[in-house]
């Protein structure tokens, strides 16, 4: 007996219509020619129903179909999680997809409430702005836990391996970002464009300083970062003054469909 339709529906719903890997869509959308959406994502075993494939006999009790073996994957990250099983052990590909449902899940059901004039009634033209501005938020959101993630490493000195580990993941954030950032671009002026290139630049300075170990904090000499925290207020300003908004405006409209904001933390 195969993957049932109910476990189907729970896998996709809770993953978000995202991969679990890189957050991408898996449905696509109708093309103005007339064809119909395509699926680009996969059901994955997070080990392998036949001898022989990835993570083999390493399944849980509950059954190679059961919920608890299964992970939403794009078809990209698919084929190198199937290629690479000795990075992408079972506990890893584990909490890979429990880490994604509860972005999801923080993402969806997250609301807030507003003082009177936050909100405005938005126009054509705002709605794609502020969806690239949320997505690109989120982005940086997913960035700055790896970035947290791989300075606590460093204070601890794990394992060289874990540690590696930590850098890929935060090289994918990374990734994201760069691409929310350039879908941003495309939906805005050229001068928010602009800006958002300086926060992507400023939050890649540090990624790059804790990767290479380099601690702000303890670094001599290295910039402490406080100035991602000034471009991101400019990249929100001057969308505000782009869409004719208040900054509050921007931000409150944003959020209403998912959370925005990081850990308040300044490096």
């Amino acid at each position: 007996m195969g993957i049932s339709d109910k476990t189907r529906k729970i896998l996709w719903g809770r993953s978000g219509n995202r991969c679990a890997d890189c957050r991408r869509e898996l449905i696509t959308r109708r093309t103005p020619d007339g064809d119909e959406e395509a699926i680009v994502g996969d059901e994955a075993h997070i080990a392998a129903q036949s001898p022989g494939g990835p993570r083999y006999g390493e399944g849980p009790p509950s059954g190679l179909h059961h919920y608890d073996n299964l992970i939403l994957l794009c078809r990209v990250d698919h084929k190198k999680i199937d290629d690479q099983p000795h990075h992408y052990t079972v506990d890893r590909l584990t909490k890979l997809k429990a880490e994604h449902e509860a972005w999801v899940n923080h993402a969806l059901n997250e609301r807030a409430t507003f003082p009177g004039g936050a909100l405005v009634e938005t126009s054509r033209r705002h709605v794609p702005v502020l969806s690239a501005y949320r997505s690109f938020r989120l982005a940086l959101d997913s960035w700055e836990a790896r970035i947290d993630a791989v300075i606590d490493a460093n204070v601890i000195t794990p394992d060289p391996t874990e540690l590696e580990q930590l850098h890929d993941q935060c090289t994918q954030a990374w990734r994201n970002s760069y691409v929310a950032c350039g879908h941003l671009a495309a939906a805005t002026a050229e001068k928010c464009a602009d800006a958002a290139e300086q926060v992507l630049d400023r939050w890649k300075s540090l990624a790059d300083d804790a990767v290479d170990k380099l601690l702000p904090s303890t670094h001599p000499g290295a910039d402490p970062h406080d100035d991602i925290f000034d471009a991101e207020g400019e990249l929100l300003k001057l969308i505000g003054a782009d869409l004719g908004m208040t900054s509050s405006a921007v931000w409150g409209s944003a959020r209403l469909t998912g959370k925005l904001g990081g850990t308040g933390k300044r490096y």
